[in-house]
């Protein structure tokens, strides 16, 4: 009896030792890795970015976590250099983790998709200026430069703004810009339209008056003047020099509020963003996108976050990763990740319903965009369009 009972004992000592090394187990945090802008040029979205998928983590972990372990982010600063990046995805790399959330600027991501390409990390960048190919490991999960450039030469077309002119910075964004407009002029439907005068300027310059002039000369119907960015005040100060009263449509990473009202004295009288879905609310017909949008807006409010472009760009990225973590499990590899987004088809996400099957392996395009206007009254963002850029 005494045996039976201190074998009794025993059994249940090691049955508790093992159910309290499971629940330890269990506990163990699962880590995402993320490589963003926190320093240098970036620095402005970056900060927004983490603010954002640290919010995204909590809404997680709040319900489930993954397969019942916390999700806890492992940021990294690539310093909005590309060189910074190339070493962090290659350590990253050497460690076989499967999903790298980021870089956030077009530089970094260029130069660390080229280390991805073949083996993985999956890469999640948010930049529309890398265009990814399909099947690689590599995801640019936002609109590309010609879904914007396409929205807003079609709100031009709509108003009967032809003559447009352009001011892009004279670097790989740049390039892809000019590039890109001309894809989307050369379409049949933008016959009428024409590019009048077109000025590059180095992201440094602290003044650019003499290119606005030319603008302003070859008197264009409205101007895409594209940057990001402290470039960008540069870009506003050169409109208000020389008086500028035309359309102007702008890189929509420029949607900050902190920025438009540092700005608010000079901000051109007609200023416009191709906005994603998401940075107006209530601006959709009830579905499973406006479902989304609420859980965002829930998160944003809850933490006392204002509703900004960075905010919003990395939740869909985030709310991916976590879905897919939570079918394939924390030890998922990178092609399994690869595979999981790319099987992803009528996801529904603050921007708009992703289908990966698209060529550049963004999920989304035009439609999740729309013409928006900053309220410096209401302090908030107003929609001038249907998504597309379709007049309302």
């Amino acid at each position: 009896m005494t045996f039976r009972t201190c074998a009794g004992a025993l059994l249940a000592l090691v049955l508790l030792s093992g159910i309290g090394r499971a629940r330890a187990i269990a506990a163990d945090p699962v880590e995402l890795n993320v490589v963003i802008s926190q320093t240098g040029q970036g620095a402005f979205l970056g900060s927004e970015l983490k603010e954002s998928m640290q919010l995204a983590a909590d809404v997680a972990n709040k319900t489930g976590g993954i397969r019942g372990r916390p999700l806890k982010l492992v940021f990294f600063d690539d310093q909005t250099n590309p060189q910074v990046a190339v070493q962090l995805f290659s350590q990253l790399a050497a460690k076989h983790v499967a999903v790298v959330v980021g870089p956030s600027f077009t530089a970094p991501c260029l130069a660390a998709a080229a280390t991805v390409q073949s083996n993985g990390p999956v890469l999640l960048c948010s930049s529309p200026a890398m265009h990814p190919v399909h099947g690689s490991y590599a995801f640019s999960m936002t609109p590309g430069i010609i879904d914007d450039l396409a929205v807003y030469v079609r709100f031009f077309r709509l108003h009967g703004w032809s003559r447009i002119g352009l001011i892009t910075s004279a670097d790989a964004t740049g390039q892809d810009v000019e590039r890109q407009l001309g894809a989307v002029l050369a379409a049949p439907e933008n016959k009428g339209m024409k590019l009048v005068e077109s000025d590059r300027f180095e992201l440094t310059a602290l003044d650019v008056t003499a290119q606005f002039s030319r603008l302003k000369a070859a008197n264009c119907d409205a101007i895409i003047a594209w940057t990001t960015g402290a470039p960008w005040g540069t870009l506003v100060h050169g409109i208000d020099n020389v008086g500028l009263d035309v359309p102007i449509v702008t890189s929509p990473g420029n949607m900050v509020n902190a920025q438009m009202e540092s700005l608010s004295t000079i901000l051109p009288k007609q200023l416009f963003f191709a906005g994603l879905n998401g940075m107006v609310r209530n601006a959709l017909r009830p579905g499973p996108v406006a479902e989304a949008q609420k859980v965002y807006y829930t998160a944003i409010d809850g933490a006392k976050v204002r509703q900004d472009f960075g905010n919003l760009t990395s939740w869909d990225t985030m709310m991916i990763v976590i879905d897919a973590l939570r079918h394939l499990g924390p030890d998922a590899t990178a092609t399994q990740m690869r595979n999981f987004i790319l099987g992803l088809h009528g996801w529904p996400g603050v921007e708009g319903v992703y289908d990966f099957s698209d060529p550049e392996q963004r999920g989304v395009g035009q439609n999740a965009l729309f013409i928006a206007s900053w309220d410096p009254a209401k302090r908030s963002w107003i929609a001038q369009s249907r998504p597309g850029g379709y007049l309302k």
